[in-house]
């Protein structure tokens, strides 16, 4: 291919992975998936969708795993997917705001309750409190190059699963997802 033709090339390359990005995204929201419920160590769950991911965000990120966490009854497939779309998210809103992004994913668990709590929090710019009531709805976005299904696709998987997702800031301003699930019961356990 001619040199003068390549930058073209490239430019047409990298839009059709960006539509192809759009149509996967829109068809995982869009279809069912069966769901396979399976105690799942929500803990060794998000350090891998870090360790995995590090080749994805951007360079010097930081992602921090702290707290309390339990296993919870869950599927990993879709879990996996909800850490995914939360740590992208995060990345790239700290990035667009020219910070070096660090998350913390934090666990915390209610066993009176029967809870476990995962938080994802952000350095970035957070998301404003007049637009939070929005960010779970398909399509809605604040970035210019974002789909808007992330966020959607991670409140269906989470209400799937008989969990709650809510959105709120940290103390620095930026973001905070918080997920709330059921614990693995004892009895589950032990028909291991």
């Amino acid at each position: 291919l001619p040199d003068k033709y390549r930058p073209y090339v490239q430019g047409i390359r990298q839009e059709t992975e960006a539509l192809g990005g759009v149509v996967t995204n829109f068809l995982n929201f869009a279809r069912p998936h069966p769901v396979a419920f399976a105690p799942v160590d929500v803990e060794r769950l998000a350090r891998r969708a870090a360790d995995d991911l590090q080749h994805e965000l951007p360079a010097g990120t930081h992602v921090e795993v702290t707290g309390d966490f339990a296993d919870i009854q869950g599927d990993e497939l879709l879990l996996r997917q909800v850490f995914s779309n939360l740590l992208r998210n995060a990345a790239e809103a700290c990035e667009s705001a020219g910070v070096t992004p660090t998350i913390r994913i934090k666990g915390a668990t209610d066993r009176t309750h029967g809870t476990c709590r995962v938080i994802v929090e952000d350095n970035g710019p957070g998301i404003p409190a007049a637009v939070r009531d929005k960010v779970f709805r398909p399509f809605f976005t604040t970035r210019s190059r974002g789909t808007g299904l992330g966020l959607a696709i991670v409140q269906k998987i989470v209400l799937t699963l008989h969990g709650r997702v809510t959105v709120g800031a940290t103390a620095a301003g930026g973001a905070s997802i918080e997920l709330a699930f059921r614990l693995v019961a004892p009895q589950e356990i032990s028909a291991l």
